[in-house]
């Protein structure tokens, strides 16, 4: 039996592939984007939070990225499938002296998801965003139980 010492985090965090219609530049394009947000969150104590729509929309602001690095990086991850995209998963190296090449190899795969993505979807804006609930109530709330209004939306969580 292992038994696990010094500080255990028991977090979690999510990141989302978001497809936009729009470029998005202002809240108002998010806000006209998402269409009407839920902004209450019964938490499991009962408790009732709100957050103003306008926290939630700076937030989504502030981290979103559309960056070809950002959505190679989630697409690389070995839990990410997208219909379509045919393509085996690289070897998992074994050797430490290994994994550099292996992480390479996860990349270049992540590139091709991503063309893959964009060439299907070229009508989109596609960025991406990540929240924890290690963020506290309002991470929680959004990597959880933020509904994400009219776009389409991948989440991938990281448990």
């Amino acid at each position: 039996m292992k038994i696990r010492t010094g500080f255990v985090s028991n977090s979690s965090s999510s990141s989302f592939i978001l497809f936009f219609d729009r470029e998005i530049k202002i809240i108002n394009d998010l806000k006209e984007s998402l269409g009407d947000i839920n902004t209450i969150h019964e938490r499991w104590t009962g408790e009732i939070e709100e957050y103003s729509e306008k926290k939630i929309l700076e937030s989504i602001l502030e981290n979103i990225d559309n960056t070809d690095e950002s959505l190679i990086e989630i697409l690389s991850n070995d839990n990410v499938e997208i219909k379509g995209f045919d393509e085996d998963l690289p070897e998992y190296a074994y050797e430490k002296q290994d994994w550099a090449e292996q992480e390479k190899k996860f990349l270049e795969y992540g590139r091709r998801k991503m063309e893959f993505m964009k060439k299907k979807h070229q009508d989109k804006f596609i960025y991406t965003a990540s929240y924890s609930d290690q963020d506290g109530t309002f991470g929680t709330f959004m990597e959880h139980y933020f509904n994400w209004g009219n776009i389409k939306v991948i989440r991938i969580s990281q448990h």
